[in-house]
Parts: C-alpha cells; sequence; structure tokens
C-alpha cells in the first residue's frame, strides 16, 4: 500500500470512528437528560373509571419520581381503540405513554374484523402494574354459593336467566358465554355500556349475574351487596382468599386480566429502562399498592420483555376462547 492509499484509509477510518463516537455521545446524553419535558399518560377510557383511578396517582408518583409532570389524559371511545391508537402512532421518545387493561390490546384483535393498530409491532410494554381478575357476582340472597351450586340452580329454573357483560367482546362477555358452554347452561348475554351500568343490572335484578373486573364490584362485595362465585388466575386473591377460582370449580384456561403502561415501538431501550424502573418503585409504594389491592387486584410488575411476552401469551389465549365459543365479529 503507497503512501497515498495508506492517508485515504486512515482518513476514512478516523472519520468512521469520529461518527460513532459522536452517536455514542447522543445516545448517552439522550438516555441520561430523559426525561426533560412533561409526560403525557394516555387513559383509553373516561375519567372516573378503574383505570384512571389508578393512572392518576400513578401519574402524581411518576412526576416526583421523575421531576417532570406525567399529565394523565383521557382518549376515550371506539372500545379503547382511540386512545390506544393514539400512542401506537405517536413518537417513540417516552414522553407518550398509555395506561389501560388488557382489553384493547390481547382482546380486541381476536373480535374485531379491522384494528388500526397492531398490539405487537406497534407497542413495547413499560411494565405491568396489576393483575386484574374477572369475577361472575350476583346478588347476596341469590341461592349459590360456588359454581356447581349456581349451574344446578340455573338447570332447574323454570324461569330464562341472563348475565350482564361490560360490552360485547369484552372479557366478561366471552368468559360468560366460556362458562355457559363449559358447564352446559344457557344464560342469556345482556351487554352494557360499561361496568357501572352492568353492576346495577344484577343489582336491580334486570339480569341474574354479572361478569365485571373486580375493581368494578369490590366496592359492592364489600358492602354486602353482591357476592363472588369464582374469579379467573390460578391463585385466589389475597382480599378474599375464600373465593375460588374458575380452574378450581372446573373451568380452566381463563387468565386474568392486567393493568400496564406501553410506549410507542422503537422507544429507546435507556428510555423504557428508566420508566419501567420508575413504574415499579411506584407500584410498590404503600400508597398504590393499597389502592390496587383494596380495588380487588394484585399489585404486580414486569420488565418489559416480560410484559412484551405476557401480551403474546395472552394474544393466543383470547383467540382460542373466542373460536372455543363459535366466534365474535364487531365492525
Amino acid at each position: 500500500m503507497n503512501f497515498s492509499s495508506f492517508a485515504s484509509h486512515a482518513g476514512r477510518v478516523l472519520t468512521a470512528a469520529i461518527a460513532l463516537s459522536s452517536m455514542n455521545a447522543a445516545w448517552s446524553q439522550a438516555s441520561t437528560s430523559f426525561p426533560s419535558r412533561p409526560i403525557r399518560l394516555v387513559v383509553p377510557f373516561p375519567a372516573g373509571g378503574g383505570t384512571d383511578l389508578i393512572a392518576r396517582p400513578l401519574a402524581a408518583n411518576l412526576s416526583q419520581a421523575l421531576s417532570v409532570p406525567v399529565i394523565v389524559d383521557n382518549k376515550a371511545g371506539g372500545a379503547a381503540m382511540i386512545g390506544s391508537g393514539f400512542v401506537a402512532k405517536a413518537k417513540p421518545d417516552g414522553y407518550t405513554l398509555l395506561i389501560t387493561v388488557g382489553s384493547p390490546i390481547v382482546i380486541n384483535p381476536a373480535v374485531f374484523k379491522k384494528m388500526t393498530y397492531d398490539s405487537v409491532k406497534d407497542f413495547t410494554a413499560v411494565s405491568q402494574v396489576s393483575t386484574m381478575p374477572v369475577a361472575i357476582a350476583v346478588q347476596k340472597s341469590f341461592p349459590a354459593n360456588n359454581l356447581e351450586e349456581f349451574v344446578d340452580f340455573v338447570k332447574k329454573s323454570k324461569q330464562p336467566l341472563s348475565f350482564g357483560s361490560t360490552g360485547p367482546g369484552s372479557a366478561s362477555h366471552i368468559i360468560g358465554e366460556v362458562v355457559n358452554r363449559r358447564l352446559g347452561v344457557d344464560l342469556t348475554h345482556i351487554p352494557y355500556q360499561g361496568s357501572a351500568p352492568a353492576v346495577n343490572a344484577v343489582l336491580a335484578g334486570h339480569v341474574t349475574a354479572v361478569y365485571a373486573d373486580m375493581a368494578a364490584i369490590a366496592t359492592q362485595v364489600d358492602g354486602g351487596k353482591l357476592k363472588v362465585l369464582a374469579v379467573t388466575g390460578t391463585q385466589r386473591g389475597r382480599t378474599r382468599p375464600d373465593v375460588k377460582t374458575f380452574e378450581e370449580q372446573g373451568v380452566k384456561g381463563l387468565r386474568s386480566s392486567w393493568v400496564a403502561v406501553f410506549a410507542p415501538a422503537g422507544t429507546p431501550q435507556s428510555v423504557l429502562h428508566t420508566l419501567s424502573d420508575a413504574v415499579a418503585k411506584a407500584v410498590h409504594t404503600k400508597d398504590i399498592s393499597d389502592l390496587i389491592i383494596r380495588g380487588g387486584m394484585e399489585p404486580s410488575v414486569s420488565l418489559p420483555a416480560e410484559m412484551n411476552h405476557r401480551v403474546q401469551v395472552d394474544l393466543a389465549n383470547w383467540q382460542e376462547l373466542v373460536k372455543d365459543i363459535g366466534g365474535i365479529s364487531l365492525e
């Protein structure tokens, strides 16, 4: 190699080294300076709902921990797809996040013909926040205390019976139909627009039973107006250890839902690490942990990769459950 060629080659190597060094410096600066402005925490449900009640104290805690305002932004509608889709299309810089239950991420793809986002390709998890069992509940005076007694009553009844859900294609709807099919009963499905009217319907006697998140019925159960016959998941809840799971009572494969925080896909790993660590620390504080437990849920955090895996497993699980009940197809 002559001197001219050597000098040219050395120049290219030096230029590449400087460029790489600059990239590393920029990456390091980005990771150490995040966050430097307010973070938007999108809730894809109306203000005052179960997710919102967790989101607001969580946002307050994160604001202190990260030293920037974390602002809750309710973007409800479209079966939670309006708010979820907004985050899916946001810039992947950590400043726009989604906090949601599982339905818009793992159930909607199984029941809607068209989706405005891909749950796997358009999101990356930050952390799980809680595990949220779905329960079947009846009036306190109902003559059954478990699924076996409930099925016995239903089969002997000469009157048409029904169950309320939080809406077509919701977890409560799907689980209700799965229980119908596997236990050989035929309760008519009555969908409501959310958990509050569904719970009010069973309290008023308009439906025989209601399927809903424990968070939606905890107050009525604690107040002695409703009782729970079964809950989803593989373990009984710590606040109601006397209530058996569906699995214990012969209905397998009904996984609990969850609340989790997501970011747009492509968010830098360093930013995800900062956010995940902050969320985990917030969930472990006494105030937020107690709030979650009082709502009938279990505090539960995860690494981003763990929650991403949970999403893929749950997507497959809900697809299978919907297939088992003959399919649901919503516009």
